[in-house]
């Protein structure tokens, strides 16, 4: 099984999409191309460093935290 790492995922910031050039019309689009990635991905997934902007984030983080606890 493979176990994967991640780090500054910035969900909810619309800014980052400008500034890293990610391949995304709208927020809304990347938090749900981020969730998809990391839900295919689990449960060996590692995620560290910047997770959101934006207090409304909780139900992404959850969306990709099967373990609430975890968080």
């Amino acid at each position: 099984m493979a176990n994967w790492h991640s780090a500054d995922l910035h969900f909810g910031h619309h800014r980052i999409i400008d500034f890293c050039k990610r391949p995304f019309a709208s927020t809304a689009e990347m938090n749900a191309a981020l969730i998809a990635n990391f839900q295919a991905c689990l449960p060996t997934t590692m995620i560290s460093g910047f997770w959101v902007i934006s207090p409304s984030a909780a139900p992404m983080i959850r969306a990709v935290t099967p373990d609430s606890s975890s968080i």
